[in-house]
């Protein structure tokens, strides 16, 4: 609430703790003239703590929404984290598993080229090539 809110409500119990320390002696017979300024006192006073206590307690509910709000946003976050956490370590893990087939299919072609080298020697000591048309160092 604004401060300006508060100033014209503070204004409003001075003048209700004025017409009541004003009216009280013309209207309620056991309030005299002396007891009028107690009575404008009183007035006041009980109407400043009566503000002080509704706006307390809108300032705490507000306060708790907000509490509640940022538990709730904090959640989603925490869940998110977890999320992003997991789907981390499965892309980890597919990599991982990737990278090891890969590794795998590598070995695998190494050893067929050495294979293949293996028996293209044994093929080009018997056979009698024209050297003309193939060089073979």
């Amino acid at each position: 609430m604004p401060l300006l809110a508060h100033a014209i409500i503070v204004a409003s119990y001075f003048v209700l703790a004025s017409a009541i320390a004003l009216l009280a002696p013309v209207y309620i017979p056991g309030v005299s003239e002396a007891m009028s300024p107690f009575a404008w006192i009183v007035t006041f006073l009980m109407c400043g703590f009566a503000h002080c206590a509704f706006f307390q307690s809108d300032r705490e509910r507000r306060m708790n929404e907000e509490l509640i709000l940022m538990r709730r946003r904090t959640r989603e976050i925490a869940d998110d984290l977890l999320n992003t956490q997991t789907q981390a370590l499965q892309m980890r893990e597919s990599l991982e598993q990737v990278g090891k087939a890969g590794e795998q299919r590598v070995l695998q072609m190494v050893s067929e080229v050495k294979v293949l080298q293996g028996l293209s020697a044994k093929n080009f000591r018997f056979v009698k090539v024209d050297a003309q048309f193939f060089r073979l160092d």
